[in-house]
């Protein structure tokens, strides 16, 4: 598979759904804006996109993120000329760091619940089968 041009693609979409490129090219940059501003805007741990697959937010990555901006922000002085508009950036990006730590968690914690509901399931119809499977006296 050779790959293509993204003015190429365009084109040819273009020309199968009987419509302009530029509104081609207009529906196709929204859509990947809105992805890029999903990826790294921190909306959702993962992300699914049709034909694609999914994506998901390295827990490994989230955490070094927060540290590093948690360094940073003991470094960046609010009280001189740049230092408060600096102070600001940082602590949102930290804050949205945190929030997704704590989807994280709980998406882990609903995992772990749904994997203990699912072996106890099984386990009570082993029970269930040994129990009426065999001898009545």
């Amino acid at each position: 598979m050779n790959p293509k041009k993204s003015k190429a693609i365009v084109d040819i979409t273009a020309k199968e759904l009987d419509v302009t490129s530029d509104l081609v090219k207009d529906i196709t940059s929204f859509y990947w804006s809105r992805i890029r501003k999903a990826l790294t805007g921190l909306e959702f741990p993962t992300i699914t996109l049709h034909g694609l697959g999914e994506m998901s937010i390295r827990p490994i990555k989230l955490k070094e993120f927060t540290e590093e901006h948690v360094s940073l922000k003991k470094y960046v002085n609010p009280k001189k000329f740049g230092g408060f508009q600096r102070m600001k950036v940082i602590e949102s990006r930290l804050d949205r760091l945190v929030n997704m730590q704590l989807m994280l968690d709980i998406q882990y914690i609903k995992k772990e619940s749904s994997k203990t509901k699912k072996d106890e399931y099984q386990k009570n119809l082993e029970r269930q089968s040994s129990d009426s499977g065999g001898d009545s006296e």
